[in-house]
């Protein structure tokens, strides 16, 4: 698959694509925040950066699969209201959107997915349905995640609709500690700012709903001297036997569905980590609405086995050529972590050529395509059979960055 993504902020498109294990040929991305590019660059170093949509010829995409991405809805959300929020279809939070409809037009591309805050004016949504001639979806990420986040999505791609409540609660989520609702306030890019003293903290919380918070003992104490006195001393915050904290980054990862350390080893700041986190989009949704986008045939051009390499689905059909024999001869479980192999074409061929029935989907990141001779050297074992016996118990090196590349 080739993807356009614009406003592309920490690439949580692609993390979507590939958790449904879809095989993505070119992914090119347009962003300007330097700090999100470490990261998504950290996480796909093949994305292919451009920089500001403003200067793009989209015309050179053609024959792209897929468009995505969300415009910066900073001056249309009511979060702005009263402070030059924009409720018509001028100023630069259209012009940010213009461009998306201009790569989809000039790209030609035949699926597209575009998102944007539920709060903007109504006369924005009508102009944007229009542009597209469809009404969007409204999901709200509590659905699938542990936080409050409405948001408007438009998209063409077959089968796209609202997802089932899978019932995830905030309090699962979080590192330690307890929290006093089930779902998380929504992540925005602001929460970086929601730490200070422990009044300042119950300010923002109990008073404003400015960010969630988590606790550490019994939040109704420190909600009680909150009530009667909201400029207390952080002594008299933790006499009450509680301790108010913001979210840590993994928490706030979580938030957004993203993978624990997603963030972390682009060389970014606390600060700038968890702005960025609260410009993405929540995985979760944006895998609900791809996934009809497994079964479709892409045309990948000639790519010839490569011994070693570890292949997609959607890749080995084109380029494995499994027989029956060959099937037959593998199990149907993976031989990492024992599940069921949904598409039986999910294996790894070996430096011999001999096929290995290792799902995409278990544990084992095998994003990055690396292969089994490098795995074996950095295992130091010399055979396919001694490497999964290797993995097996050493899961907690294998996860580690710097193993998979």
């Amino acid at each position: 698959m080739k993807v356009l993504s614009l406003f592309d902020g920490i690439a949580c498109g692609r993390e979507a694509l590939r958790q449904l294990n879809i095989y993505v040929e070119r992914y090119v991305a347009y962003e300007i925040e330097q700090s999100a590019i470490n990261i998504a660059l950290n996480n796909f170093p093949d994305i292919e950066e451009r920089g500001d949509v403003f200067d793009a010829d989209f015309k050179e995409f053609k024959g792209f699969d897929l468009l995505i991405g969300g415009s910066p809805c900073t001056n249309w959300s009511i979060a702005k209201a009263g402070h030059g929020r924009e409720t018509t279809n001028s100023g630069i939070g259209w012009e940010l959107f213009s461009q998306y409809i201009r790569a989809w037009k000039e790209s030609g591309v035949p699926y597209y997915l575009y998102e944007n805050n539920a709060s903007m004016s109504k006369e924005i949504r009508n102009a944007i349905s229009e542009a597209f001639g469809h009404e969007p979806l409204e999901i709200n990420s509590a659905l699938v995640s542990a936080q409050t986040r409405k948001r408007l999505y438009w998209t063409n791609i077959p089968g796209a609709c609202v997802p089932e409540d899978q019932g995830i609660k905030l309090s699962s989520i979080i590192e330690h500690g307890v929290v006093d609702r089930e779902k998380s306030l929504c992540l925005a890019r602001r929460y970086a700012g929601f730490q200070g003293s422990q009044s300042y903290l119950c300010r923002r919380y109990f008073g404003k709903s400015m960010g969630q918070a988590v606790f550490e003992g019994n939040p109704a104490n420190l909600k009680a001297l909150y009530l009667q006195n909201d400029r207390f001393t952080d002594e008299e915050g933790e006499a009450t036997g509680c301790i108010i904290r913001p979210m840590t980054v993994t928490e706030c990862e979580r938030l957004q569905t993203l993978p624990d350390g997603y963030t972390d080893g682009a060389g970014c700041t606390r600060v700038q980590r968890i702005e960025a986190i609260g410009n993405g989009w929540t995985v979760n949704v944006i895998v609900h609405l791809m996934k009809s986008l497994e079964s479709f045939n892409y045309d990948l051009g000639p790519a010839p086995i490569e011994a070693g390499f570890i292949y997609t689905p959607s890749r080995l059909d084109v380029v494995g050529g499994l027989t029956d024999d060959d099937v037959n001869e593998l199990s149907d479980t993976c031989e990492v972590c024992g599940k069921p192999i949904k598409h039986i074409k999910n294996a790894v061929v070996d430096v011999n050529e001999k096929l290995h029935p290792i799902c995409i989907d278990c544990e084992l990141d095998l994003r990055a395509g690396l292969r089994l001779r490098d795995m074996m050297a950095s295992a130091n074992v010399g055979t396919v059979d001694a490497l999964l016996r290797w993995i097996e118990s050493n899961r907690h090196l294998v996860d580690k960055p710097e193993f998979m590349r």
